[in-house]
């Protein structure tokens, strides 16, 4: 039997040939491959992406409204001029501290405590934590609790919904 005549062959209790069958192995092999491929080179270059973008990236519309509504069904007062200063966005910060104390204002924002109880741990360590006198101890605190950095910052409007408390 030739190989034209094996590929065109369909074996009992399938709907497609065996060529078809190996033709679309092969696709999810190569789909796999590139993905790999793609996950490799982007967490080799992501650092020095976000370095390049100052530790900002952008934040769509629709992440924005989620927020906004987040916030008003959780039964936190929202100005109206909070309000259209958040719809403005295009971009949030991450947390690195350079940017965080480069940026002219911060708005910070915790949702969804009820479902991430280590939330709830985290911002009252954020919130009650005392800072080392001496540099070494903070600069240690810092680096456990990267929040903190938000302390340092003379601008900041922070959104956090009752649940968090």
């Amino acid at each position: 039997m030739s190989l034209r005549e094996r590929l065109k062959r369909q074996p009992p209790g399938y709907n497609f040939t065996i060529g078809r069958i190996l033709a679309i192995y092969a696709g999810l092999m190569v789909t796999l491959f590139l993905a790999a491929l793609d996950q490799t080179i982007v967490a080799t270059a992501l650092p020095r992406i976000v370095n390049d973008l100052g530790g900002i990236i952008p934040i769509s519309s629709s992440i924005l409204e989620h927020h906004i509504n987040k916030f008003k069904v959780g039964g936190s007062e929202v100005s109206p001029e909070d309000e259209e200063e958040c719809r403005r966005a295009t971009s949030i910060l991450t947390l690195g501290p350079a940017s965080i104390l480069g940026a002219k204002k911060i708005v910070q924002s915790i949702v969804d405590a009820a479902t991430a109880p280590a939330k709830k741990e985290s911002f009252a360590r954020f919130v009650s934590e005392e800072f080392a006198s001496d540099p070494a101890e903070r600069e240690k605190q810092l680096d456990a609790n990267p929040g903190l950095w938000i302390r340092l910052h003379p601008n900041v409007s922070a959104f956090v919904l009752p649940d968090l408390f």
